[in-house]
């Protein structure tokens, strides 16, 4: 009998950006449950993190000050990496700014619309699998 090798899909990279409006959510743990939150996910889902950034900071006061995302941003697209996410308002709360469709990325809390898909289909909305 012949024994069917399979490969595995290489693992994707990704950058991890996480970022809090002010200091006080730095000291009761929601900068820290953000990166703990995107580290279980990517581990989860077979990502690579090879680098996280992170901002204190309003995304809608100082957009343009967010140096841990643009540091993020860079790092993606010199290694051709996926923008981890806890959501989208951690990268911008205005419409002034916004990403490039060069970068992927992906919402780690919360629905994305292939994973409202694959609930639908599987027959659980709460995503497990």
């Amino acid at each position: 009998t012949m024994k069917t090798i399979r490969k595995r899909k290489p693992r994707k990279e990704a950058v991890l950006y996480c970022r809090v409006s002010g200091w006080p959510q730095c000291t009761n743990g929601s900068l820290g449950t953000q990166l703990r939150d995107g580290l279980e996910y990517s581990k989860r889902n077979r990502i690579d993190v090879v680098a996280a950034f992170s901002d204190v900071g309003s995304a809608s006061d100082c957009d343009s000050q967010l140096m841990g995302r643009e540091q993020a941003l860079k790092v993606c697209r010199r290694r051709g990496a996926t923008l981890l996410i806890q959501d989208y308002g951690r990268l911008t709360r205005t419409s002034k700014w916004t990403l490039n469709s060069d970068i992927e990325v992906i919402i780690f809390n919360g629905l994305t619309m292939s994973m409202l898909q694959d609930a639908i289909f599987k027959g659980d909305i709460n995503g497990n699998y």
